[in-house]
Order: C-alpha cells, then structure tokens, then sequence
C-alpha cells in the first residue's frame, strides 16, 4: 500500500531528516518522496499496523498530519476467480 501525506507543521530540514531516520527503522516502510518544504511525505508500507506506526513516529516528532491519501498497492497481485478456476482446472 502507498499513502500520500500532508504534513501541518514541518519546519525545517532538521526535522526532515529526523523524520527519514525514524522511518527508515522501520522495516515494513520504504520512503518514496519526502519534501517538507511542501509538506508532503510519500511512503509504502505492507499493511494497516504499519501504517499506525508510521502516524505514530510523525506524532513522536512533533508533526501532525492533515490530510491522508491512501492508495492500492499497483503491483498487488489480484486474481479473479475466473483465474483460479483455470489454474485449478489445469
């Protein structure tokens, strides 16, 4: 999953790279933009608990997040079940 995040209170390139650091430590998260001179930070992450971490390490330094979009992972695997009846018919 990937979410686009909108951040109310960033400040400076400090809490830029602060905010990178406290991420990074997170295994199931990969950073794919961040510029806190336009206040947005984009992520991927694996699930729903990951992404309460995320919330969590943003609240920890004293960010606060306005706006939130979620988005589908795009390279998720998704069958329908016309596929797993050819598969399972083979």
């Amino acid at each position: 999953m990937r979410a686009q995040l909108q951040l109310t209170e960033a400040k400076n390139s400090f809490q830029q790279e602060a905010l990178v650091r406290c991420l990074n430590r997170i295994m199931e998260v990969r950073i794919l933009d961040c510029n806190l001179k336009k206040r947005i930070l984009f992520v991927e992450f694996t699930g729903p608990k990951v992404f309460q971490k995320i919330q969590k390490e943003i609240e920890r330094l004293g960010l606060a997040i306005g706006e939130k979009k979620i988005l589908p992972d795009p390279f998720a695997l998704t069958t329908s079940s016309a596929d797993s009846l050819k598969t399972s018919q083979a």
